[in-house]
């Protein structure tokens, strides 16, 4: 069921945008609350313009895995809004803080948000928070309170019930069908051990726990014998058969590949055992990586899950790992140690700038935005633009795991007009970062924008970039005197569009380029004392 979030109201008034910000988010905080993992919570925020071009903004970060944007984006009009449509979406029963960062070359924009997640129903509510060894050990404690039973009890329950459809038991190497109400001649169908019984060092209990226990055809199981689990790439003569290959795994180890369809179960089948009997001979460390990418490639089957709730019926005990197979990714080692290492990744957004051509130098405005994705706190110093032409605010000094900062840049006001290509360092313990920035200042003979009354406007040119033409409209609220120039770099004028007595209302006027390099042009409304000024892109 989606239901909608009642964390937080949002005012119109809210809407106002923040000074030097292209891109401004509202809100910037979001709580979505408790949501069960099979659901999802939905929220707004509103994306609002800040500049005077139009603006098409991206997804430029995502530090969480929580959270999708329903929609598309698309362009926003300048001092327009665009409403956005988040679902917050757990797979897990933790915590969440993330960040998302929307925004383009020109800055970003940051919200973040929390969570939280729960599994439904109660079986597993206790591993709610827990990672590494923490969890290992409620899960090892939950699974060993199990019923112990005899080997032929534990056969008669597979080959007549648990695996048994319609009086047939299915090979799970091969798929061949055999016909059973009982246990078969041995000669015929035998029971698989998944972790073999040679490396089993206290085999009482292991050998009947029905959760590694499979059937399958006797020859098969023979061929299978004892050896790891793996990836063939240079198959043995014979093979494969019924999808299972036996060869040589990429580092010519002699390994068995099961068939597909049994990859995903047989992976936490072995990662079940290493929870209750821990890594017995080291068997499972050299095919932990595989089993984990098989439990990916093979999801949870309605068949698994049913061989599961039939196994507690007799057992007593469930393998988590098929019920919550999401809480494999919370433990770092099954076959070493479970605890997730101290790591440091430090990654900011946009990893380039492009402010394009202002006529202020106050107009030089972007954000940014750092985030800390390890494990351990980043301490960051000695940050520097060279040539040394910016002004920083909001830079950290250091940041907390899965903390976000949104951080400014400007041009330094002592910036003389022209085109700039600056690269901005820092250092930091999660390793060295760098990242350019590109901004025109324009000469003086451009008349400086100014705020305007709401019905005197330049609208932006359409279309933008051009070539080799495109129309340029604007809105006088009283007739007056009117002068619409376009202008290049340098200031110098290229083009007069109109020079004269103008009536009140909307014009609108086509420039031809045609004469023109391509490059960055303004054109300026001079009108009823007042000026406007929009940038052209003419692009060949």
């Amino acid at each position: 069921m989606n239901r909608p979030s009642t964390h937080f109201a949002l005012l119109a008034l809210t809407l106002l945008p923040l000074s030097g910000q292209c891109l401004v988010i509202h809100p910037s905080q979001i709580d979505f609350g408790l949501s069960e993992t099979d659901d999802s919570t939905a929220a707004s925020a509103w994306l609002v313009n800040d500049q005077e071009e139009p603006l098409l903004p991206s997804l430029l970060g995502d530090s969480g895995d929580a959270i999708r944007i329903g929609g598309e984006l698309s362009e926003i009009a300048p001092g327009d809004s665009l409403q956005l449509e988040l679902w917050f979406q757990p797979e897990q029963n933790l915590d969440y803080a993330g960040s998302l960062v929307l925004g383009g070359s020109e800055g970003a924009a940051l919200l973040e948000y929390t969570g939280a997640g729960d599994f439904p129903g109660t079986t597993w509510d206790d591993t709610a928070g827990l990672s590494g060894q923490a969890l290992l050990d409620v899960l090892r404690a939950r699974v060993r309170q199990h019923s112990v039973l005899s080997y032929t009890t534990a056969r008669t329950h597979m080959f007549s019930t648990i695996d048994n459809v319609n009086g047939q038991v299915e090979c799970v190497y091969t798929g061949t069908l055999v016909t059973t109400s009982g246990i078969p001649p041995a000669t015929t169908m035998n029971t698989e051990h998944s972790w073999p019984q040679s490396r089993f060092e206290d085999p009482d209990t292991a050998t009947t726990d029905l959760h590694h226990l499979y059937p399958t055809m006797a020859t098969v199981n023979s061929s299978r014998s004892n050896l790891p689990f793996g990836n063939v790439v240079y198959p043995d003569a014979g093979w494969p058969q019924g999808g299972s290959w036996l060869g040589e795994d990429e580092n010519f180890i002699q390994v068995f590949e099961p068939r597909d369809e049994h990859k995903g179960d047989v992976a936490r089948s072995l990662l079940y055992f290493a929870i209750h009997y821990t890594n017995w001979y080291d068997f499972l460390t050299y095919m932990e990586p595989t089993l984990r990418q098989w439990a990916v490639q093979d999801p949870v089957s309605n068949k698994e899950r049913a061989r599961n709730t039939a196994i507690e019926a007799v057992q007593g005990n469930r393998n988590p790992l098929v019920d919550q197979p999401a809480l494999i990714d919370r433990i770092y080692s099954f076959s070493g140690s479970a605890d997730f290492p101290n790591n440091s990744n430090l990654q900011f957004w946009p990893a380039a700038l492009d402010l394009g051509v202002e006529t202020d130098v106050n107009e030089t405005f972007a954000s940014l935005v750092l985030h800390n994705g390890g494990s351990t706190s980043v301490s960051l110093w000695a940050l520097a633009a060279t040539p040394a032409l910016l002004d920083f605010d909001g830079f950290p000094a250091s940041l907390a795991p899965g903390e976000s900062r949104l951080w400014s840049l400007r041009l330094s006001a002592d910036a003389e007009p022209g085109e700039y290509d600056i690269t901005v360092n820092f250092r930091s313990t999660a390793g060295n970062r760098s990242f350019p920035v590109r901004v025109t200042l324009a000469g003086s003979a451009v008349p400086d924008a100014e705020p305007l009354p709401a019905l005197f406007t330049l609208h932006p040119a359409t279309p933008n970039p051009f070539n080799p033409s495109t129309r340029l409209s604007f809105t006088l609220a009283r007739a007056g005197q009117a002068r619409l120039c376009v202008y290049n770099l340098a200031g110098q004028r290229v083009a007069t569009l109109l020079e004269g007595p103008t009536a009140a209302g909307s014009h609108e006027l086509r420039f031809d380029a045609s004469h023109l390099p391509s490059g960055l042009y303004f054109v300026s409304l001079e009108a009823l004392g007042q000026c406007r000024t929009r940038k052209l892109s003419l692009v060949r």
